[in-house]
């Protein structure tokens, strides 16, 4: 990979991991209206959305500090992706069957911003998210897997075996 490849491919990472952590800063700082909007989404159980209300920002808080903290950074980009996967999903997976749910993804922020409750707009916005994850995680990862190569023939050390003609 040339340093530019990579370079680019962590700016991309550094500006997801930045907009993570902001939305978990956001919803944190307008937590009663995050997990009032969390009431909207249906499809989960009320213990799920009350384990949300906090795991959901501080997932996000973490996983952006890991980033730039931290030294497991391959690691840190493939839960992000997998973090951002399952909230794809679930918005997708709330649309289709219910409709789509409120979104106060940024906090008190979303008030200022209606199209926020548009869930393919967060469809698109995650799947934009997801695109410099992938290209860092695809960029990082080594190269192409080593083909299989078959173990050396074993050698015959019997005494049989050098007699023979």
């Amino acid at each position: 990979m040339t340093s530019t490849t990579r370079g680019l491919s962590e700016l991309g990472v550094w500006t997801v991991m930045v907009i993570v952590g902001f939305a978990g800063v956001l919803k944190f700082l307008d937590l009663r209206g995050f997990d009032e909007s969390l009431d909207t989404w249906v499809l989960f159980p009320p213990s799920v959305r009350s384990i949300a209300t906090y795991t959901v920002p501080t997932v996000e808080v973490f996983i952006s500090a890991s980033w730039m903290f931290g030294p497991r950074r391959r690691w840190v980009v493939a839960t992000a992706a997998s973090l951002l996967v399952v909230f794809s999903g679930s918005v997708a997976a709330h649309a289709l069957s219910v409709g789509p749910p409120t979104c106060r993804c940024f906090g008190l922020l979303a008030r200022y911003h209606e199209f926020q409750s548009n869930a393919w707009w967060i469809l698109g916005r995650d799947t934009g998210l997801l695109a410099p994850l992938g290209f860092y995680l695809a960029s990082t990862s080594g190269g192409a897997a080593k083909p299989h190569q078959p173990a050396a023939a074993p050698r015959e050390t019997s005494c049989a075996a050098r007699a023979s003609p």
